[in-house]
């Protein structure tokens, strides 16, 4: 019987040489990674003696409390006979918590309780804080209102005290056109005659509380009513209907 010579010979040299070097190649990967977890192993030995014996056996603490309960515990055995299963919460209906409460170490010599108490007077102190930050936001806030106020309200006395002494004028020279003497003092702006302005100046005193914001607007409706005159439009109109037509208002508001 003659053998084909197409036919590989599974046993020459060929094949044996590819097996030898596929478990030589297996031999070797094994070998690095050996070499690399007793590395791993080394390293993390040394780091865990460099660390303080505290420090060590809380996280030896901490590696065995976030093992799971063995199914061969008895107390595992004890609920499973319960129809307690792995992953389902606690009660009839599992929906209680599915996961032990955690276990707080007491790393102090201090009493029972204590912790509880610091953190409810932290939590005090955080509280009175707010409270504290929050009025100071407020009175901040009021006195920035009230500043504005005060500038608003130097702004308007300043306007008043122009547009009154420009009503005065206005109101001196129309009298005098009309050789009308003034119907009060103050309504006239009188610096000429020193004796005469002592004289108005003493008359003024029965009406000193009045302000000039106060003195504008009756002095302001003076001039409107009887000469028709508006002192921001500096212009003397027809009649009370041409002013109403023609005048925005009465007042400095309507005119800016």
């Amino acid at each position: 019987m003659s053998e084909d010579p197409e036919v590989d010979d599974y046993m020459s040299d060929i094949y044996l040489n590819e097996a030898n070097n596929s478990d030589a190649s297996r031999l070797t990967e094994y070998t690095r990674k050996r070499r690399i977890e007793e590395e791993q192993a080394h390293l993390k030995s040394h780091q865990n003696r460099m660390k303080p014996l505290k420090v060590l056996q809380a996280e030896k603490r901490e590696e065995v409390l976030k093992k799971a309960i063995g199914t061969d515990n008895k107390g595992f055995k004890l609920m499973a006979k319960m129809g307690y299963k792995v992953g389902d919460g606690l009660g009839r209906k599992a929906n209680g918590i599915a996961e032990p409460l955690p276990i707080n170490i007491k790393g102090d010599r201090g009493g029972i309780g204590k912790d509880e108490e610091k953190n409810r007077k932290r939590k005090l102190q955080e509280i009175r804080l707010q409270q504290l930050a929050k009025r100071r936001q407020l009175v901040e806030k009021e006195r920035a209102e009230n500043f504005r106020e005060l500038i608003r309200s130097k702004r308007t006395q300043q306007r008043a005290k122009h547009d009154l002494r420009k009503a005065q004028l206005a109101c001196q020279r129309l009298d005098e056109s009309k050789d009308l003497n003034y119907v009060k003092p103050w309504y006239w702006l009188i610096e000429d005659d020193e004796d005469e302005k002592e004289q108005c100046t003493l008359e003024d005193d029965a009406e000193d509380t009045a302000t000039e914001f106060e003195r504008l607007v009756e002095l302001n409706q003076y001039l409107r009513s009887k000469y028709h005159y508006c002192i921001w439009c500096a212009t003397t109109y027809d009649d009370s209907d041409d002013m109403d037509n023609s005048c925005p208002g009465d007042c400095a508001e309507d005119h800016d």
